[in-house]
Order: C-alpha cells, then sequence, then structure tokens
C-alpha cells in the first residue's frame, strides 16, 4: 500500500512541476520578479521530488527529499508574501500623481487664457 501512495505523490509532484512551470513561463499570469522566483523554485522542488521518487523511496532518499521539500517550502514562502504584497489594500483605492499639465489645456498659450 505504501507503494501505491509513493506513485500517487510522485504523479502529483509531476503535475505540480508542470503546473507551476506553466505558470512561470505564462503571460497569462502577472506575476513579479519575486513570484517568478518562487514559481522557478516550486518547479525545480516539484520536479526533483517527482524525480527522488518515481522508482520508490529507500533511507537514502531522505537528504534528497528534504532538500527539495526546502526548495518546494522556500517557492511557496515567495509566492505567498509576493501575491499579498500585490493584493494589499493600499494598492487598491491609490490615484496616481497628477501633474499640474493634466489639468489645462495644453493648446492654449499664455496670453488666450481667460
Amino acid at each position: 500500500m505504501d507503494a501505491v501512495w509513493t506513485h500517487i505523490n510522485t504523479i502529483f509532484c509531476a503535475l505540480s512541476a508542470l503546473a507551476t512551470a506553466w505558470a512561470c513561463m505564462s503571460r497569462r499570469v502577472h506575476d513579479g520578479f519575486w513570484m517568478k522566483c518562487g514559481f522557478i523554485l516550486l518547479t525545480f522542488g516539484f520536479g526533483a521530488h517527482a524525480w527522488i521518487t518515481h522508482d520508490g523511496v529507500n533511507s537514502f532518499d531522505a537528504i534528497a527529499l528534504t532538500r527539495a521539500q526546502l526548495l518546494i517550502n522556500t517557492g511557496m514562502v515567495l509566492v505567498v508574501l509576493s501575491f499579498l504584497l500585490r493584493s494589499r489594500p493600499s494598492r487598491r483605492g491609490h490615484t496616481p500623481e497628477r501633474r499640474a499639465s493634466d489639468f489645462v489645456d495644453l493648446d492654449v498659450t499664455r496670453g488666450e487664457r481667460p
């Protein structure tokens, strides 16, 4: 039964690696620098985890799995923090700064103003 769970975990990690790689390379996902770094770390972490567990798990894989889990955790922290920073409420109602020239007609010369 443990082998079945290991294979299910391997398939899920491989699909997660493909999904995060797609999110990293897609133009439809609006991400910044730190979120892209997080997606890259997630892709490598899930890919390494799937590669390590594809033939089963033994006691020698413990350190490699720990390193893959560190990549996954670091990538998840970067993605979540950058998402929270992008969606913080101070940015929603933010109005852009205005210049003095935004309030006047630029076609009117100084002598023609009323």
